[in-house]
C-alpha cells in the first residue's frame, strides 16, 4: 500500500510538472478510501 501510495503521490507531482491539473481532491479521495479500507482489514 505504501508503494501505491508513493506511485499516486509521484505520478501527480510530475504531471502537474508537466502542466496537466490534476485536482488534489481526488487524490486525497483515492488515499483516504484506501486507508478505510485497510482499517477495516486490521480487524
Amino acid at each position: 500500500m505504501a508503494l501505491s501510495f508513493l506511485f499516486l503521490t509521484g505520478g501527480s507531482l510530475i504531471a502537474e510538472g508537466a502542466g496537466f491539473h490534476i485536482p488534489k481532491g481526488g487524490t486525497y479521495f483515492a488515499i483516504g478510501c484506501a486507508v478505510f479500507v485497510e482499517m477495516l482489514n486490521l480487524n
